[in-house]
Protein backbone atom coordinates (compact mmCIF):
# COMPACT_ATOMS: atom_id res chain seq x y z
CA UNK A 1 0.00 0.00 0.00
CA UNK A 2 1.59 3.30 -0.87
CA UNK A 3 2.03 5.46 1.66
CA UNK A 4 0.26 9.31 1.93
CA UNK A 5 2.62 10.61 4.39
CA UNK A 6 3.16 14.34 3.82
CA UNK A 7 0.41 14.70 1.23
CA UNK A 8 -2.19 16.44 3.47
CA UNK A 9 -4.99 17.50 0.78
CA UNK A 10 -8.14 19.56 1.40
CA UNK A 11 -11.54 18.26 -0.22
CA UNK A 12 -13.89 20.92 0.11
CA UNK A 13 -13.66 21.44 3.92
CA UNK A 14 -11.08 22.74 6.85
CA UNK A 15 -10.13 21.28 9.35
CA UNK A 16 -12.16 21.65 12.39
CA UNK A 17 -9.38 23.33 13.99
CA UNK A 18 -8.79 26.30 11.37
CA UNK A 19 -12.62 26.77 11.63
CA UNK A 20 -12.85 29.60 14.25
CA UNK A 21 -9.80 31.36 12.70
CA UNK A 22 -11.68 31.99 9.37
CA UNK A 23 -14.58 33.27 11.05
CA UNK A 24 -12.96 36.15 12.98
CA UNK A 25 -10.92 37.37 9.93
CA UNK A 26 -15.01 37.46 7.65
CA UNK A 27 -16.27 39.54 10.73
CA UNK A 28 -13.27 41.87 10.92
CA UNK A 29 -13.52 42.50 6.65
CA UNK A 30 -17.27 42.90 7.02
CA UNK A 31 -16.95 45.28 9.62
CA UNK A 32 -13.79 47.26 7.97
CA UNK A 33 -16.17 47.31 4.51
CA UNK A 34 -19.35 48.66 6.45
CA UNK A 35 -17.81 51.65 8.82
CA UNK A 36 -15.32 52.87 5.49
CA UNK A 37 -18.78 54.50 3.59
CA UNK A 38 -20.04 55.67 6.66
CA UNK A 39 -16.93 57.42 7.09
CA UNK A 40 -17.12 58.56 3.09
CA UNK A 41 -20.44 59.88 3.85
CA UNK A 42 -19.90 62.16 6.94
CA UNK A 43 -17.23 63.88 5.19
CA UNK A 44 -19.33 64.11 1.80
CA UNK A 45 -22.03 66.12 3.84
CA UNK A 46 -19.79 68.45 5.67
CA UNK A 47 -18.14 69.28 2.27
CA UNK A 48 -22.09 69.72 1.08
CA UNK A 49 -23.07 71.87 3.99
CA UNK A 50 -19.92 74.08 3.41
CA UNK A 51 -21.19 74.99 -0.11
CA UNK A 52 -23.98 75.61 0.63
CA UNK A 53 -23.44 78.06 3.63
CA UNK A 54 -20.90 79.79 0.83
CA UNK A 55 -23.48 79.55 -1.71
CA UNK A 56 -26.21 81.32 0.53
CA UNK A 57 -23.59 83.91 1.96
CA UNK A 58 -22.82 84.74 -1.30
CA UNK A 59 -26.41 85.34 -2.12
CA UNK A 60 -26.69 87.64 1.03
CA UNK A 61 -24.05 89.23 0.30
CA UNK A 62 -25.24 90.09 -3.34
CA UNK A 63 -28.74 91.05 -2.73
CA UNK A 64 -27.30 93.60 -0.22
CA UNK A 65 -25.74 95.01 -2.29
CA UNK A 66 -28.26 95.31 -4.85
CA UNK A 67 -30.94 96.74 -2.70
CA UNK A 68 -28.08 99.53 -1.45
CA UNK A 69 -27.63 100.22 -5.41
CA UNK A 70 -31.22 100.37 -5.41
CA UNK A 71 -31.79 102.73 -2.77
CA UNK A 72 -29.19 104.90 -4.13
CA UNK A 73 -30.21 105.27 -7.27
CA UNK A 74 -34.06 105.58 -5.96
CA UNK A 75 -32.59 108.42 -4.06
CA UNK A 76 -30.60 109.88 -6.04
CA UNK A 77 -32.25 109.63 -9.62
CA UNK A 78 -35.26 109.53 -8.73
CA UNK A 79 -36.45 111.85 -5.19
CA UNK A 80 -33.49 114.50 -4.44
CA UNK A 81 -33.22 114.42 -8.45
CA UNK A 82 -33.67 118.56 -9.18
CA UNK A 83 -35.53 117.94 -12.65
CA UNK A 84 -38.46 117.38 -10.50
CA UNK A 85 -37.77 120.83 -8.44
CA UNK A 86 -41.48 122.18 -7.66
CA UNK A 87 -41.64 125.04 -10.24
CA UNK A 88 -45.92 125.29 -11.15
CA UNK A 89 -49.28 125.22 -9.58
CA UNK A 90 -52.01 124.29 -12.03
CA UNK A 91 -54.76 126.00 -9.91
CA UNK A 92 -58.32 127.42 -10.50
CA UNK A 93 -59.36 129.79 -8.19
CA UNK A 94 -62.94 128.96 -6.21
CA UNK A 95 -64.86 131.79 -4.59
CA UNK A 96 -62.89 131.54 -1.47
CA UNK A 97 -59.36 129.91 -2.11
CA UNK A 98 -57.57 132.32 -4.49
CA UNK A 99 -54.24 131.23 -6.07
CA UNK A 100 -52.23 133.48 -3.53
CA UNK A 101 -53.77 131.71 -0.16
CA UNK A 102 -53.50 128.36 -1.70
CA UNK A 103 -49.44 129.23 -2.15
CA UNK A 104 -49.67 130.15 1.52
CA UNK A 105 -50.54 127.15 3.11
CA UNK A 106 -48.10 124.87 0.77
CA UNK A 107 -45.45 127.48 2.22
CA UNK A 108 -47.15 126.76 5.42
CA UNK A 109 -46.25 122.92 4.75
CA UNK A 110 -43.17 124.00 3.56
CA UNK A 111 -43.60 123.37 -0.13
CA UNK A 112 -42.45 126.57 -1.76
CA UNK A 113 -42.44 127.65 -5.30
CA UNK A 114 -38.58 126.91 -7.22
CA UNK A 115 -37.31 125.12 -3.42
CA UNK A 116 -39.66 121.75 -2.99
CA UNK A 117 -39.05 118.17 -4.77
CA UNK A 118 -42.09 117.05 -6.61
CA UNK A 119 -41.31 113.59 -5.63
CA UNK A 120 -40.89 114.05 -1.85
CA UNK A 121 -44.11 115.33 -1.09
CA UNK A 122 -46.89 113.37 0.75
CA UNK A 123 -50.14 113.98 -1.55
CA UNK A 124 -52.46 112.57 1.13
CA UNK A 125 -50.63 115.28 3.73
CA UNK A 126 -51.06 117.98 1.20
CA UNK A 127 -55.06 116.17 0.81
CA UNK A 128 -56.00 116.39 4.08
CA UNK A 129 -54.46 120.05 4.84
CA UNK A 130 -56.86 121.11 2.39
CA UNK A 131 -60.08 118.70 3.21
CA UNK A 132 -59.79 120.10 6.88
CA UNK A 133 -60.71 123.80 6.03
CA UNK A 134 -64.83 123.39 6.69
CA UNK A 135 -65.03 125.74 3.19
CA UNK A 136 -63.46 123.03 1.45
CA UNK A 137 -66.49 119.86 0.16
CA UNK A 138 -63.76 118.14 -2.22
CA UNK A 139 -59.92 118.68 -2.74
CA UNK A 140 -57.74 116.78 -5.52
CA UNK A 141 -53.89 116.72 -5.58
CA UNK A 142 -51.52 115.10 -8.03
CA UNK A 143 -48.31 115.56 -9.21
CA UNK A 144 -47.59 116.33 -13.72
CA UNK A 145 -44.35 115.53 -14.08
CA UNK A 146 -41.75 116.95 -14.04
CA UNK A 147 -42.61 119.53 -12.09
CA UNK A 148 -46.13 120.53 -11.55
CA UNK A 149 -48.21 119.85 -8.53
CA UNK A 150 -52.03 119.92 -9.50
CA UNK A 151 -55.03 120.93 -6.85
CA UNK A 152 -58.43 121.20 -7.76
CA UNK A 153 -60.69 122.26 -4.74
CA UNK A 154 -64.50 122.35 -4.61
CA UNK A 155 -65.92 124.46 -1.74
CA UNK A 156 -68.72 123.99 0.24
CA UNK A 157 -71.60 126.24 0.56
CA UNK A 158 -74.50 126.76 3.26
CA UNK A 159 -77.89 125.20 2.26
CA UNK A 160 -79.18 126.40 5.96
CA UNK A 161 -78.49 128.46 9.00
CA UNK A 162 -79.01 126.30 11.79
CA UNK A 163 -81.10 128.54 14.36
CA UNK A 164 -79.08 127.03 17.58
CA UNK A 165 -76.65 128.26 20.22
CA UNK A 166 -74.09 129.13 18.88
CA UNK A 167 -76.12 129.43 15.27
CA UNK A 168 -74.39 126.93 12.62
CA UNK A 169 -74.57 126.50 9.01
CA UNK A 170 -75.20 123.47 7.21
CA UNK A 171 -74.26 122.36 3.67
CA UNK A 172 -76.41 120.14 1.20
CA UNK A 173 -74.25 117.14 2.90
CA UNK A 174 -75.48 117.40 5.97
CA UNK A 175 -71.83 118.98 6.57
CA UNK A 176 -71.73 121.04 9.73
CA UNK A 177 -70.04 124.45 9.21
CA UNK A 178 -69.34 127.34 11.74
CA UNK A 179 -71.03 130.65 11.67
CA UNK A 180 -68.04 132.73 11.73
CA UNK A 181 -66.36 131.09 8.79
CA UNK A 182 -69.02 132.53 6.35
CA UNK A 183 -69.60 135.78 6.18
CA UNK A 184 -70.72 136.53 2.81
CA UNK A 185 -73.66 134.64 3.11
CA UNK A 186 -77.05 136.03 1.60
CA UNK A 187 -79.86 137.09 4.36
CA UNK A 188 -82.41 135.15 2.91
CA UNK A 189 -81.08 131.35 3.58
CA UNK A 190 -83.60 129.21 4.88
CA UNK A 191 -83.55 129.21 8.26
CA UNK A 192 -84.24 126.03 10.65
CA UNK A 193 -85.42 125.60 14.16
CA UNK A 194 -86.81 123.14 16.08
CA UNK A 195 -83.35 121.08 16.54
CA UNK A 196 -82.79 118.66 19.25
CA UNK A 197 -79.33 117.43 20.48
CA UNK A 198 -78.19 120.44 19.37
CA UNK A 199 -74.83 119.70 21.01
CA UNK A 200 -74.10 117.15 18.67
CA UNK A 201 -73.86 119.12 16.34
CA UNK A 202 -69.79 120.39 15.46
CA UNK A 203 -68.20 121.67 12.88
CA UNK A 204 -66.56 119.35 10.73
CA UNK A 205 -69.10 116.67 11.43
CA UNK A 206 -71.71 115.17 9.26
CA UNK A 207 -75.32 115.21 11.23
CA UNK A 208 -77.19 111.81 11.46
CA UNK A 209 -80.46 113.68 12.67
CA UNK A 210 -82.67 112.50 10.08
CA UNK A 211 -85.22 115.55 10.64
CA UNK A 212 -82.45 117.63 9.87
CA UNK A 213 -81.37 115.23 6.89
CA UNK A 214 -85.05 115.07 5.82
CA UNK A 215 -84.93 119.08 5.81
CA UNK A 216 -81.98 118.92 3.80
CA UNK A 217 -84.10 116.78 1.26
CA UNK A 218 -86.75 118.69 1.21
CA UNK A 219 -84.51 121.89 0.19
CA UNK A 220 -82.89 119.88 -2.62
CA UNK A 221 -86.57 118.76 -3.77
CA UNK A 222 -87.60 122.15 -4.06
CA UNK A 223 -84.45 122.95 -6.08
CA UNK A 224 -84.88 120.31 -8.56
CA UNK A 225 -89.16 120.74 -8.95
CA UNK A 226 -89.85 122.11 -12.07
CA UNK A 227 -91.37 124.91 -10.39
CA UNK A 228 -89.05 126.00 -7.58
CA UNK A 229 -88.77 129.33 -8.96
CA UNK A 230 -92.35 129.80 -7.56
CA UNK A 231 -91.51 128.43 -3.91
CA UNK A 232 -89.11 130.61 -1.34
CA UNK A 233 -88.69 129.07 1.89
CA UNK A 234 -87.72 131.75 4.50
CA UNK A 235 -88.12 129.25 7.70
CA UNK A 236 -88.25 125.16 8.14
CA UNK A 237 -89.61 124.34 12.04
CA UNK A 238 -89.11 120.61 12.25
CA UNK A 239 -92.02 119.21 14.34
CA UNK A 240 -90.79 116.35 15.57
CA UNK A 241 -93.47 114.07 17.12
CA UNK A 242 -95.28 114.75 13.92
CA UNK A 243 -92.29 113.75 11.66
CA UNK A 244 -93.85 117.27 9.52
CA UNK A 245 -92.00 120.31 8.73
CA UNK A 246 -94.38 123.81 9.58
CA UNK A 247 -92.98 125.85 6.97
CA UNK A 248 -92.84 129.80 6.31
CA UNK A 249 -93.10 130.97 3.23
CA UNK A 250 -91.89 134.69 1.24
CA UNK A 251 -93.77 135.73 -1.57
CA UNK A 252 -91.95 136.06 -5.09
CA UNK A 253 -92.14 137.70 -8.32
CA UNK A 254 -93.18 134.39 -10.13
CA UNK A 255 -95.89 133.50 -8.13
CA UNK A 256 -98.36 136.08 -7.13
CA UNK A 257 -100.63 133.55 -5.18
CA UNK A 258 -98.65 132.42 -1.76
CA UNK A 259 -99.21 135.62 0.45
CA UNK A 260 -95.81 136.46 2.31
CA UNK A 261 -96.08 134.86 5.49
CA UNK A 262 -98.23 131.65 4.46
CA UNK A 263 -97.26 128.33 6.71
CA UNK A 264 -97.58 125.13 4.43
CA UNK A 265 -97.51 121.73 6.59
CA UNK A 266 -95.36 119.49 4.49
CA UNK A 267 -94.55 116.30 5.62
CA UNK A 268 -91.07 114.59 6.58
CA UNK A 269 -91.62 111.86 4.07
CA UNK A 270 -93.29 111.14 1.06
CA UNK A 271 -92.37 114.51 -0.56
CA UNK A 272 -92.65 114.32 -4.08
CA UNK A 273 -96.45 113.63 -4.01
CA UNK A 274 -96.55 116.52 -1.55
CA UNK A 275 -95.05 119.16 -3.88
CA UNK A 276 -96.96 117.92 -6.45
CA UNK A 277 -100.00 118.15 -4.33
CA UNK A 278 -99.14 121.84 -3.48
CA UNK A 279 -98.04 122.67 -7.33
CA UNK A 280 -101.64 122.05 -8.36
CA UNK A 281 -103.17 124.00 -5.18
CA UNK A 282 -100.97 126.97 -6.75
CA UNK A 283 -102.05 126.68 -10.34
CA UNK A 284 -105.35 126.46 -9.24
CA UNK A 285 -104.84 129.71 -7.20
CA UNK A 286 -103.11 131.40 -10.10
CA UNK A 287 -106.25 130.55 -12.43
CA UNK A 288 -108.79 132.12 -9.72
CA UNK A 289 -106.89 134.68 -9.10
CA UNK A 290 -107.17 133.95 -5.31
CA UNK A 291 -104.06 133.72 -3.05
CA UNK A 292 -103.11 131.16 -0.49
CA UNK A 293 -101.97 131.79 3.20
CA UNK A 294 -102.32 128.20 4.73
CA UNK A 295 -102.14 124.42 3.48
CA UNK A 296 -101.63 121.34 4.70
CA UNK A 297 -99.88 119.35 2.43
CA UNK A 298 -99.64 116.16 4.67
CA UNK A 299 -103.12 115.07 3.45
CA UNK A 300 -103.32 113.19 0.45
CA UNK A 301 -107.12 114.57 -0.23
CA UNK A 302 -109.15 117.18 0.84
CA UNK A 303 -106.20 119.34 1.76
CA UNK A 304 -107.15 121.98 3.79
CA UNK A 305 -106.66 125.59 2.95
CA UNK A 306 -106.86 129.19 3.75
CA UNK A 307 -107.08 132.25 1.78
Amino acid sequence: MASNQGNFEFRGTYPLELTPLLRYNNVMKKSYSNSLPAQLNGREKASRTAHLLLGLSVLLVFILLLCFALTWGYKTCYKNNRHFTLLNLDYAPTANYDRNRVLTMLSEMGLDIGHANLMQMDLKAIHDRFASESRIRNARVRRILPDTLHISLTERFPEALLQCNPQLFIDRDGTIMAYADFVDVPGTITRITGIRNTENLKPGTVTNDPMLLAALQLLEQLRLFQGNAMYDIALIQLEQGQRQFRLLMRKTSANSAIQDGAIIIFPAEQQDAAFRRLHAIVEHKIKTNSTLSFADVTYETNVPTRE
